[in-house]
């Protein structure tokens, strides 16, 4: 079996030169190597990342263009080796010609075009892999390319819509954060000191907030020690995966409006890429293995899961998700008569555009109605917590007159 080796050495030209090569052993590596015109100082088994921490340094966008170039080029007769070498010199991002520079040497050592690209995990994900691997397999690399191409598009309009909904609600959320910490750790306390200063009895509501403002002021260390400690845990849980991930995922999709939004968007680009693979030709127990690997959340992965069960036992795939509550009614209506018709993946990619459209709503719907609802939230409790610093002052002026 190959593996992948991290070099360090120099070329024919004495300059300084580092990459990973794949071979069966680290003899076998050297002499590719010394093939090459590279002598080798340093060579080691190449490091992976532990805990998922590592992220993808090419974004979707790119990734969209460089499938749909490819696919192009893979129509027009051009080699998969001769696509790599002309993307590679034509890319205009540094690291995704990096990654499609080493590609090509491996592809010119034998390796097959899935597995150079799984040597580059920070520009090509497993998932991307996976779906390469099913056009190499059906012979329809082209047609997978196209498809990851429009995967990635998806993945890149659904980060720009969540985005574009969500920077108006985090601006206000974090502008109240620092005017509600600013309140309580210093105009409060200085309030406080001078109605004491002038002998005022406090309303039993302004001595509560008085209260939260000193328990804030004097635990302010711990509390934010607290606060971080729990994002680090949560944070570490989601990354190490299993049952952890699995209920956050589930959580996630739980959140008011938010939630609506991301599931719509994730059971679209999965419906997508489950009809694409079907249309290709690849066996359905396949095609359900690797969209669980390319849908990027353990969720809706655990419900790809059990569907390759309940399919493995006989039973349509119309029925295994309609035992799912995750899973929207009409996704399993929408199967049930593709699979009735034999025209599966068609339905499929019109339940994704459906979705598609749902999301879009959502997201009008945030902006419409969440961002004016914020607004006047934040206002009103910052009014009220004024209301309540001035409110003994208006009791001394009423018994003054």
């Amino acid at each position: 079996m190959a593996s992948v080796f991290q070099y360090f050495g120099r070329d024919l030209y004495g300059r300084p030169t580092r990459g990973i090569v794949t071979a069966s052993d680290q003899h076998e590596a050297v002499a590719l190597l010394l093939g090459r015109q590279v002598w080798v100082t340093a060579i080691g088994p190449k490091r992976t990342v532990v805990l998922g921490l590592s992220r993808r340094t090419v974004s979707a966008r790119d990734l969209a263009t460089f499938c749909h170039q490819m696919s192009a080029l893979l129509r027009a007769g051009v080699s998969p080796a001769g696509a790599i070498r002309l993307l590679a010199k034509e890319g205009s991002r540094p690291d995704l010609r990096k990654a499609l520079q080493a590609v090509g040497l491996q592809l010119d050592d034998g390796v097959s075009l899935s597995r150079a690209f799984g040597c580059h995990p920070r520009a090509f994900s497993g998932q991307f892999c996976s779906m390469v691997e099913a056009g190499e397999l059906t012979g329809q690399l082209d047609m997978a390319l196209d498809r990851l191409g429009a995967y990635y598009e998806r993945e890149s309009t659904f980060n720009s819509r969540v985005l574009g909904a969500l920077t108006y609600p985090l601006l206000i959320l974090t502008v109240a954060a620092v005017v509600l910490v600013v309140l309580f750790v210093f105009i409060l306390p200085t309030f406080h000191s001078m109605l004491t200063t002038l002998n005022i009895s406090f309303p039993p509501f302004t001595a509560a907030v008085f209260a939260v403002s000193f328990f804030i002021q004097k635990h302010a260390l711990l509390l934010t020690a607290v606060f971080l400690i729990v994002v680090v845990a949560v944070w570490l849980g989601y990354c190490t995966g299993g049952p952890v991930r699995t209920g956050l995922d589930r959580l996630f999709f739980r959140i008011p409006v938010v939630g609506s939004l991301v599931l719509y968007s994730a059971v679209s680009r999965m419906c997508y890429t489950l009809g694409g693979l079907i249309a290709s030709g690849v066996p359905i127990l396949t095609a359900l293995e690797i969209v669980e690997r390319m849908v990027g959340n353990q969720a809706l992965a655990s419900i790809l899961v059990r569907a390759r069960v309940d399919i493995s036992e006989g039973k349509p795939l119309a029925t295994a998700f309609r035992q799912e509550r995750l899973i929207p009614g009409i996704v399993s209506e929408m199967l049930a008569v593709g699979e009735a018709t034999g025209a599966l993946d068609s339905l499929l990619d019109r339940v994704a555009g459906y979705f598609d459209q749902e999301a879009d709503a959502r997201v009008a719907r945030i902006t419409t109605v969440l961002q004016p609802v914020l607004l006047v939230g934040v206002s009103g409790l910052v009014a009220v917590i004024l209301f309540a610093v001035l409110l003994p002052m208006f009791d001394t002026i009423w018994s003054i007159y």
